[in-house]
């Protein structure tokens, strides 16, 4: 079927253009001409067009709802479900490729195989390399040492991810942790990004403390993740590095949010 969009703000790569386009079959056949063989025209006045988005830092079987679970059993089969549940609203937003970052259950390695037409594609990380107690280690796989972590980033491999992700630092979330906790050391993490590299795929690490990021680009890491208190030598490290940050600016967001929740939680590692 053959369908004349008219009227939209079309994205150019630029800017917002006002033209009409073409599809037929779910490809663009013509842009900014009136197709007279149309079968069907559709005003697109006040919309805007763009390419499909990509989220590059998500974890699919996690809520945002803090009270998900109350009441729930969590397992692969309920993981699942709330995955496909957060995916199908990322679609709604216009993204339709997500990089996951750290999955439980290895769902996201499981849905990024089935290849379904109605979710978005993936990426997947499988399970993050966390230190034994650290950052993410519920779920996650647990490593000590240059050897665990180059045997933890070769078992994910082998499961199929995409992308090897490590947790550097602690994080904000977790009970007995802060963000300055440097977690996984330069040569653990350097271990895991040579076994990644070998098989041609990329790495990411959680890094929010200042010490751990520079850990994390030294290891030859590909992307750090939230960088929230990378400092001036950071920065000279990423750039002689080629790291890319991944800032995940709506995290701060989610914090402040639930910032009752938060304070809550942090009051707990005080103590």
């Amino acid at each position: 079927m053959k369908v004349e969009y008219q009227n939209a703000q079309v994205f150019d790569g630029h800017k917002f253009v006002k033209q009409n386009f073409t599809v037929e079959n779910g490809t663009f056949t013509a842009v900014g001409t009136n197709n007279q063989s149309a079968d069907q025209t559709v005003d697109l006045t006040g919309y805007y067009v763009t390419p499909g988005l990509i989220n590059a830092h998500t974890h699919i079987t996690l809520a945002a709802d803090p009270h998900y679970w109350d009441n729930k059993e969590q397992n692969a089969v309920t993981k699942t479900v709330l995955a496909i549940q957060n995916l199908k609203e990322s679609l709604t937003v216009g993204v339709t490729f997500v990089r996951d970052v750290g999955s439980t259950e290895d769902v996201d390695l499981n849905l990024m195989k089935s290849h379904l037409s109605d979710l978005p594609g993936i990426v997947a990380s499988g399970s993050a390399l966390s230190m034994t107690g650290g950052h993410g280690a519920k779920g996650g796989l647990e490593v000590d040492g240059v050897d665990e972590a180059r045997k933890g980033a070769r078992t994910v491999l082998k499961k199929g991810a995409k992308n090897v992700k490590v947790m550097a630092t602690g994080g904000v979330a977790t009970p007995g942790e802060t963000p300055y906790d440097v977690q996984l050391s330069e040569d653990e993490i350097r271990a895991a990004v040579v076994e990644a590299h070998h098989k041609g795929f990329p790495t990411a690490a959680h890094a929010q403390g200042t010490e751990g990021i520079k850990n994390a680009v030294r290891a030859g890491i590909d992307s750090v993740e939230h960088a929230i208190f990378m400092d001036d030598e950071a920065v000279k490290l990423m750039k002689q590095y080629g790291t890319v940050v991944v800032p995940t600016l709506v995290a701060p967001r989610a914090i402040m949010k639930n910032l009752k929740n938060f304070l809550t939680l942090w009051s707990r590692k005080l103590v």
